[in-house]
């Protein structure tokens, strides 16, 4: 276990956010800046919100939901630049897919991301095209 796990363990954890604080409100300005996730953040399309605290300190978030057929997503997920590699977003989508059926939809460019989930379990398993002509791919897991 690499020193980062173990800080991880330390000093990590994930709430269901009750309410949008303005800490968690701040955090959510920062996401809108990343063009995978100004739009969904814009909209305030955020039923589910999971915040993760690093020391108490909101840092990033995911809106898991349900999908037909029993499966669950994540996404979209959203760590600061600067608490990114430290193994909080492998750690939130091992522990939230743990005994779930899962869908991700990760972008060609996306090279984080496609090791988070193939690390969590999921395959690859399909290729599409999204509305501004970037190549996806489809990663599942079964329970």
């Amino acid at each position: 276990m690499r020193y980062t796990d173990l800080l991880y363990e330390a000093v990590v954890e994930f709430i269901k956010a009750p309410k949008v604080t303005p800490e968690v409100e701040a955090l959510l300005a920062a996401s809108t800046k990343d063009q995978f996730l100004g739009d969904i953040v814009r909209h305030k399309k955020l039923n589910g919100l999971v915040v993760f605290l690093y020391d108490s300190e909101p840092v990033g978030f995911a809106i898991p939901r349900s999908e037909s057929g029993g499966y669950y997503r994540t996404g979209p997920i959203f760590v600061l630049p600067q608490f990114r590699g430290k193994g909080i977003s492998k750690r939130f989508v091992a522990d939230f897919f743990k005994n779930k059926k899962g869908r991700a939809y990760i972008a060609d460019s996306n090279k984080a991301s496609q090791t988070v989930f193939t690390n969590a379990g999921f395959v690859k398993t399909e290729k599409s095209v999204d509305d501004d002509g970037e190549q996806l791919f489809l990663y599942t897991k079964a329970q």
